[in-house]
């Protein structure tokens, strides 16, 4: 997991020319996404796509932990702030539901999660092995308008 901003010198940090890629699209867009309408938009065909996603973060209890296999998960938050359960992957977690097509395993509960505050211009990335339980409430239910960029995990990997 890997957590920053859109103002930090994300170039000189050491990650993939990919996801450097990535951000910089995130910090090239961010005032336009604040308008863009929600919807699936294609980056690089399938390995590399973004949701523009507009919510109400709810209380932690209604939220469920989840992963996925095939995609990084780019968390942008666009509008609002939210708090992020994280925590690795056991293999002892419970799955409580699957949904292949949509890269998603949900968990019936996790341990040992920590959390990060994520507010306006914070990037969270999460890798496979990481378990993460998005969209939690900061002082109770609010608008978020985020943006969920899915780049295929092979890419990286190169």
């Amino acid at each position: 997991m890997i957590f920053l901003t859109i103002e930090q010198n994300y170039q000189q940090m050491g990650l993939s020319p990919v996801l450097v890629k990535v951000i910089d699209f995130l910090k090239e867009n961010s005032l336009a996404l604040k308008s863009k309408e929600i919807g699936v938009y294609e980056l690089e065909g399938k390995d590399i796509f973004y949701q523009v996603i507009e919510t109400e973060t709810e209380e932690i209890q209604r939220r469920n932990a989840e992963s996925h296999k095939e995609y990084l998960d780019v968390q942008f938050v666009v509008i609002g702030e939210e708090f992020i359960g994280i925590t690795p992957w056991k293999n002892s977690y419970k799955v409580q539901n699957v949904d292949v097509n949509r890269d998603l395993w949900l968990y019936e509960s996790v341990e040992n999660e920590g959390y990060i505050h994520a507010v306006e211009g914070c990037v969270s990335i999460f890798y496979p092995e990481d378990i993460h339980k998005p969209q939690i409430a900061v002082n109770g239910p609010a608008f978020e308008k985020k943006v969920v960029v899915k780049v295929k995990y092979s890419l990286i990997m190169q």
